[in-house]
């Protein structure tokens, strides 16, 4: 419908026969009226003017408090705002680690596993907790790792890398307590350095650096050595970089710098809560903590991605029934990525939360989609 005319045709034909005053008078009202027609706000003290044009030739326009106006509604209460939903989609998947031992053969069953899981991507471990005071990783880890790549990506599955910490290792050689803690931060540094070099020429997706500091508040030296450790990376690679939190213990929580979060590109935290059973903490995590997390990856447009989640295999459908709540909880909440907790095909015995006897696949790894 055309919303332009002439202001002439606006006019009834006999206000031209009247003086020239009061045809003055009602041109300036209908131009003053066009005016806010077209979204001009008018201010005029306290009065906010509100405009719409419902059929051609006819403007409307309700004053706050003008007089035979209808009173303006009161507001309602703004929702609470939802995160958006991931722009590459939502990915659930798992992380392998104790790989390095598994032969070709073993490698192939494991991949073609995943592949017909509909597995698009997953995470490999690397010992970091045992190679970092060499300042270079594993060479049997990397050979078995670039493996795993090629096999992967030939079938169109994408491999993220975890340098994969544990807060023993921040307590005993990182923190500010630690004895020969300076030597030791540049120590790591070198070491995640040298991990990212040696993939040289593979693509992995995405490298998080550094997992789980200790659940404690860190000082200013301690903030400042994992912005260093993710700065190192970022020397080595142009692919997205983070470190992966505690999620009772993490910068969304004021137990770390929030320039952590500002400095990644996507924002990690390892959860172990039940949505089933949302008023329990679970090592520190809560139902509001996993709302600032969210809060705080999606404030700052960036993915959160659950690194670890998981459950004991001692009871196989509690561990597939925690899974499948998980995974459709964190689609509910806008979570980006989610990644279970975990795949050892080797020594399949050793790892409680084990996803595999053997290269086995337990119950609760369909429920991974």
């Amino acid at each position: 419908m055309k919303r332009s005319c002439k202001i002439k045709n606006l006019i009834p034909r006999r206000i031209f026969g009247k003086s020239s005053i009061i045809k003055n008078m009602y041109l300036f009202s209908i131009v003053v009226l066009i005016y806010v027609s077209l979204n001009v706000n008018i201010g005029l003290g306290a009065v906010s003017l509100t405009k719409s044009i419902t059929t051609v030739g006819v403007i409307t326009y309700a004053s706050q408090g003008e007089e035979g106006s209808s009173p303006p509604a009161s507001p309602s209460p703004s929702p609470s705002p939802q995160p958006p939903p991931s722009p590459s989609g939502f990915v659930a998947s798992a992380e392998l680690i104790n790989f390095y031992s598994m032969t070709s053969s073993e490698v192939s069953t494991f991949v073609n596993i995943i592949k017909a899981q509909g597995f698009t991507e997953i995470t490999l471990r690397l010992n970091a907790m045992y190679e970092w005071s060499n300042e270079q990783p594993s060479s049997s880890g990397v050979a078995k790792a670039k493996e795993i790549i090629t096999l992967c990506q030939s079938l169109g599955i994408a491999v993220n890398i975890d340098l994969h910490t544990w807060y023993t290792t921040w307590d005993r050689y990182f923190d500010d307590s630690a004895s020969g803690n300076s030597v030791n931060r540049e120590k790591y540094l070198n070491y995640v350095r040298n991990a990212i070099s040696a993939f040289d020429g593979y693509t992995v997706k995405a490298w998080m650096v550094l997992n789980e500091p200790q659940a404690q508040t860190a000082s200013t030296s301690e903030n400042n050595f994992i912005l260093s450790v993710i700065s190192a990376a970022k020397e080595r690679t142009q692919m997205p970089v983070s470190v992966r939190f505690m999620g009772g213990y993490s910068p969304s929580t004021g137990h770390y710098s929030s320039a952590i979060d500002d400095a990644t590109d996507f924002l990690c935290r390892n959860v172990y809560w039940d949505p089933r059973n949302p008023d329990k903490s679970v090592w520190g995590v809560t139902e509001a903590k996993m709302n600032a997390m969210i809060q705080a990856a999606h404030s700052r447009g960036k993915e959160l991605w659950i690194t670890e989640f998981g459950r004991h295999n001692s009871d196989q459908q509690d561990q597939a029934n925690y899974i499948r709540a998980f995974i459709d909880y964190a689609k509910s909440k806008g979570i980006d990525r989610v990644y279970v907790w975990v795949m050892q095909p080797e020594n399949s015995g050793a790892e409680p939360y084990n996803l595999f006897n053997g290269y086995v696949p337990l119950p609760a790894f369909y429920e991974i989609k």
